[in-house]
């Protein structure tokens, strides 16, 4: 018994060693596709949760959030469409490149969906 459980650790081992082989990641492999609205708000996303976690006033007031949520979003918005990297941005003038901004500022913390929400609630039905 002592024998077959030698030989099949023994046949195992090899499978383990290979399977530990591993092709290490490269430092800084981010990529958040900026050329939809999606995309803009996993940017802003990202960069304010890094702002909650270096500055302790963002973290502790539930506003400063959403107001850091809202510049950053408006900030990302108008680099993007002033460098021209995004399609989604590329036939807007320069206030709906800004509304844009606030609206992924405002959708990246949650603000935008209520908004709509109740935009669809008190809007006059057209028939």
């Amino acid at each position: 018994m002592k024998k077959f459980i030698l030989l099949l650790f023994s046949l195992l081992v090899p499978f383990a060693l290979m399977a530990q082989e591993t092709v290490p990641a490269e430092a800084g492999d981010v990529v958040v596709n900026v050329n939809t609205f999606n995309g803009m708000m996993a940017l802003v996303t990202v960069i304010v949760t890094a702002l909650v976690t270096k500055i302790d006033f963002v973290a502790n007031h539930k506003w400063a959030k959403v107001l850091s949520a809202i510049v950053v979003g408006i900030a990302a918005t108008m680099a993007c469409w002033v460098l021209q990297v995004s399609d989604y941005l590329s036939g807007l003038v320069w206030w709906q490149a800004l509304v844009s901004g606030a609206a992924v500022g405002l959708s990246s913390c949650g603000f935008y969906d209520v908004i709509k929400a109740l935009w669809t609630i008190f809007k006059p039905k057209t028939e």
